[in-house]
């Protein structure tokens, strides 16, 4: 649902993360945060 809405997101899927997903999976996360921070600078 949230792809169809927003075609142009970019996603990322962490299949056994839960509720506390950046608890759960911040080895993942924090490389795309960067990555994404660093092309989108505030």
């Amino acid at each position: 649902e949230f792809q169809r809405r927003f075609p142009q997101a970019e996603t990322l899927a962490l299949p056994d993360a839960g509720h506390y997903v950046f608890e759960d999976a911040h080895e993942q996360i924090l490389p795309r945060l960067r990555e994404f921070l660093a092309a989108h600078p505030l």
